[in-house]
């Protein structure tokens, strides 16, 4: 039983390594960047929805906010009428405004965080999304054995602080040659 388990695994290894091999570089990226966009696509369409959520429960709480004012004013007729069954109605009606808008105002405060985070996560995708479609630029346009020559973005920023190091050091080790030769003509 052990030795068919072993050839079912080698037969399927193989059989692996020949898709692998079938598959087309060019193909897979293509429909990479393809799933890619869409993504990109979804994930926008979710950030216009928490969009639109958000100017409603900012109307939302423009209301709640002028019938508790609204209420106030009543509030004070009522008081100064001394109509106190009216009233601890109004008062009621305040209250209960006032805590519907302290509900509003905390659904507002979450919609409001939860789009930075899509906007940041949208920010992400588009930047990979450039990425792959880059390389898939650079696959079209070279022979397969040109893609190690791709470049990345971390590549060049480290490249040119080691450059940046470099012109550092020499411009110090300038500075001290003409410091060094400067101190030895006073000298003699």
């Amino acid at each position: 039983m052990t030795l068919i388990t072993r050839i079912n695994r080698l037969f399927a290894a193989d059989m692996n390594a020949v898709l692998d091999q079938l598959e087309e570089p060019e193909v897979v990226l293509k429909q990479a960047v393809r799933d890619m966009q869409a993504a990109t696509q979804g994930l926008k369409a979710s950030l216009a929805a928490t969009e639109e959520q958000i100017r409603q429960h900012s109307d939302v709480v423009a209301h709640l906010k002028s019938k508790l004012e609204e209420f106030s004013r009543e509030l004070d007729l009522c008081l100064d009428a001394q109509d106190h069954e009216l009233a601890r109605g109004v008062m009621r009606r305040r209250l209960e405004t006032g805590r519907r808008l302290e509900s509003a105002n905390r659904q507002l405060t979450t919609l409001q965080t939860h789009r930075v985070q899509q906007s940041e996560q949208l920010i992400q995708q588009q930047q990979e999304l450039e990425s792959l479609q880059q390389k898939a630029a650079l696959v079209e346009s070279a022979p397969v054995e040109d893609l190690e020559a791709a470049v990345t973005e971390e590549e060049i920023d480290v490249a040119l602080l080691r450059h940046r190091e470099e012109r550092r050091q020499q411009h110090h080790i300038q500075e001290r040659q003409g410091d060094d030769s400067g101190g030895q003509g006073g000298g003699s």
